[in-house]
């Protein structure tokens, strides 16, 4: 038997429940997952039929695909700006292995509630991460400061935040960029920024942010407001100097063509996608209202998900999870013993999901 490496322990397993299972399991036609983010308003219509499958015997060409050329023209900045890879996840995976070295030498400073796979990825490559405290569900930039030492190659801000939805807004990044040491990557994990003002002011905020600063790299996914996960797409934005780095230093081709070709239709539908942005913001305020007549405190959120306060109720969070799984096939997600996030989702979806919190709520 190999010997794993000791760290390893510390991770925790992956356990990503199956629909179809679960559908079973609860005695549902299917289970409406609230859970995993996903887009809950579609995809562009302009995909479907679009694919073209043309010689899946030869591997897409390196960085010259329309879709580099599609961000290069809608960021104005130049195609050498742009690391295209499969997942944004796979991308802030890479980071500590490319730009920090192993424990005790360099140390990453990471918020204490955020994208899980961030704190996991460090641990893997064996770098040590100081964990900055969230003030009323926000990653403050002002602890951010305070912790950074000699040591610290990298720093990763989620914007908004996920699993609470918070937002530092442009004025407050910039102030904070302007603070950070130059040797310092800061890491931008802007997964759902295109919920918060739109498109285009999302990346008016990232143009301006990577020609004002040379060590700040952005990343972004199509896997929420663009709707397509099962593709494992998303980029980066950084100095090229930085792109350099990853282009060099990991597989030149990360992802299929196929990918790419879906991500470049969804590009070039901007107006269905401003669409999905409204129907979220929409919904958002409908969710607000109804959390609010229910007595559930949340936080107001930049994101496509709602994060609720459980840590004052007299129910775990375990207990109404499964109570509203049981009730209407509706599956949200635990966030530690503290709260729940929850995807905004279609508005009949979140009937089922307020009518079955009211029923719990009720038997409480």
């Amino acid at each position: 038997m190999i010997k794993i490496k000791p760290r390893f322990k510390e991770l925790k397993e992956q356990n990503l429940p199956n629909s179809k299972d679960m559908a079973k399991k609860y005695k549902h036609k299917e289970i409406i997952k609230l859970n995993y983010n996903e887009s809950k308003f579609g995809f562009t219509p302009n995909l479907n039929g679009a694919i073209e499958i043309k010689s899946p015997n030869i591997y897409p060409e390196f960085r010259d695909h329309p879709l580099i050329d599609k961000l290069s023209e809608n960021f104005d900045l130049s195609k050498e700006h742009f690391y295209v890879s499969n997942g944004s996840d796979a991308i802030l995976e890479a980071i500590p292995t490319l730009f920090a070295s192993a424990r005790k030498e360099h140390n990453v400073l990471v918020p204490e509630l955020t994208f899980g796979r961030i704190q996991t990825t460090c641990l893997v490559n064996d770098v040590e991460t100081k964990k900055i405290k969230l003030v009323d569900g926000k990653i403050s930039l002002k602890e951010t400061l305070k912790a950074i030492d000699e040591n610290t190659r990298i720093i990763y801000i989620v914007n908004p935040n996920m699993p609470t939805g918070t937002y530092n807004n442009e004025n407050e990044m910039i102030e904070f960029l302007e603070k950070v040491p130059n040797n310092i990557l800061v890491v931008v994990d802007g997964a759902y920024s295109e919920f918060v003002e739109g498109i285009d002011k999302s990346i008016e905020i990232d143009k301006k942010l990577i020609e004002r600063f040379d060590n700040v790299l952005i990343t972004h996914t199509f896997s929420k407001m663009y709707g397509l996960a099962s593709f494992r797409i998303g980029y980066a934005i950084a100095r090229p100097y930085i792109i350099e780095i990853f282009d060099k230093a990991l597989q030149a081709l990360p992802i299929n063509k196929y990918s790419l070709q879906a991500a470049t239709i969804a590009l070039n539908d901007k107006q269905f996608y401003m669409n999905v942005i409204e129907q979220v913001w929409a919904e958002k305020e409908f969710l607000y209202s109804e959390y609010d007549r229910l007595g559930l405190k949340y936080l107001k959120t930049t994101g496509n998900f709602i994060f609720i306060d459980t840590k004052d109720k007299e129910f775990t969070n375990k207990e109404i999870r499964e109570f509203i799984l049981t009730d209407s096939g509706v599956m949200i997600r635990c966030v530690r013993d503290f709260g729940l996030r929850i995807t905004i989702g279609t508005h009949k979806e979140n009937l089922m999901l307020i009518n079955s919190m009211e029923k719990f709520l009720n038997e409480k």
